[in-house]
């Protein structure tokens, strides 16, 4: 009896252990829109990641995005080297019009001062 209950605990911290894992290994997948699309396919490597565009959609898919957990950041890295964005989604998340806004300005202020 005690060998059953002690395999069933067992069980169910590998079972806990394992799910954990997974959390921490969640994916990275991003699409945007480009305000201007490209004029042919293309792909443009950002901080590691590999986004791959055609016409106005661009799509990246990795293991994760070291460094870049939080949402502002990742929508102004991106708009900062493909140009204006009309939508953002990452990580399950959609960017508001306002949240755009406020990102296209801000890639477009990173560029000014680094082009300066």
């Amino acid at each position: 009896m005690k060998l059953a209950m002690m395999s069933a605990v067992l069980g169910v911290l590998l079972v806990t252990t394992a799910a954990h894992a997974d959390l921490r290994k969640a994916k990275f997948r991003g699409t945007v829109t480009l305000a201007t699309p490209v004029a042919q396919k293309k792909d443009v490597t950002i901080k590691g990641i590999v986004w791959q565009c055609e016409g106005s959609q661009c799509v990246a898919e990795a293991d994760q995005w070291p460094g870049l957990d939080k949402f502002a950041r990742q929508c102004k890295i991106v708009a900062g080297e493909l140009g204006d964005l009309t939508a953002f989604h990452s990580s399950g998340r959609n960017a508001t019009k306002s949240e755009l806004s406020r990102c296209n300005s801000a890639a477009r202020v990173g560029q000014t001062q680094n082009a300066g």
